[in-house]
């Protein structure tokens, strides 16, 4: 059988279930996948194996058929995860803001991300897509391009530092370390993402040997569209608490508002 077989098998076997309930077959088993095209043994009467047999053919020719009249992008299979979230929340959300139906083939490298709708939202949908996996660069975001040991400091154990950096921030924070470098993606206000940089800059000086290291250096002056550089009132000494960098973190975001306002004047 073709290689899309494990797309019609359904969640937790239902549909093999079902095509066992409509033959009559009282063995449909298509769990030998190693091989292409993959196997699927059928047992019962001829007949029920005969209606097993079209059942199956007929799913296969519905999904090659499935994205006949879609647009796609092509997403690295190492970067996908970027776009369907946790547990598929970011593709979802996606979705609902593009007004679009997203499906994603997870058989190929890159994966493709089929998109259905309108033609000016499934544009809009294919630029939000390629900018969550960075592929583009958003010109409402700052990026920043920093060593890839920091990564696993940034993160923290599953997410959860980075999840605090963006409640305590109010910014959105993207990292892709898939490629040589570490690169993150800020987007919100500019208080927030001075905010979130002071935060990163102070988990940086905690992990990393006090003199002034690559990663700091590309905070402070490698971001793209404008970098705002944090401000340099702040104490030379590492935080010795999350809270004391939060502390910084806004008295940083407040030094810029005064002197974005000043100059305003």
């Amino acid at each position: 059988m073709d290689r899309r077989l494990p797309q019609v098998i359904g969640k937790q076997a239902a549909t093999i279930i079902e095509i066992r309930e409509k033959s009559g077959a009282f063995k449909v088993d298509a769990r030998d996948q190693t091989a292409d095209p993959c196997m699927v043994k059928v047992a019962g009467t001829a007949e029920a194996v005969r209606k097993a047999k079209e059942l199956i053919l007929e799913l296969i020719d519905q999904t090659k058929s499935k994205h006949q009249s879609s647009h796609y992008v092509e997403i690295p299979r190492s970067k996908i995860g970027m776009v369907i979230g946790l547990k598929g929340a970011q593709v979802n959300e996606v979705q609902q803001q593009t007004q679009t139906k997203i499906d994603v083939d997870f058989d190929t490298d890159p994966c493709k991300c089929y998109i259905k709708g309108d033609a000016d939202n499934v544009d809009r949908a294919k630029k939000v897509l390629l900018t969550i996996a960075m592929q583009l660069e958003d010109e409402h975001s700052e990026y920043l391009d920093l060593p890839k040991t920091v990564s696993g400091a940034l993160i923290g154990a599953q997410g959860s530092r980075i999840r605090q950096f963006q409640d305590t921030s109010g910014a959105r924070i993207d990292i892709d370390k898939s490629g040589a470098r570490c690169k993150v993606r800020l987007t919100g206000s500019q208080e927030a993402i001075t905010i979130a940089k002071s935060l990163i800059q102070a988990e940086l000086d905690k992990n990393m040997t006090p003199t002034k290291t690559p990663a700091a250096a590309a905070l402070s002056g490698g971001v793209s569209h404008g970098a705002v550089t944090v401000p340099v009132h702040q104490p030379n000494s590492f935080p010795a608490t999350l809270s004391e960098s939060i502390a910084r973190a806004r008295a940083a975001a407040e030094a810029v508002k005064h002197g974005s306002g000043a100059q305003d004047m």
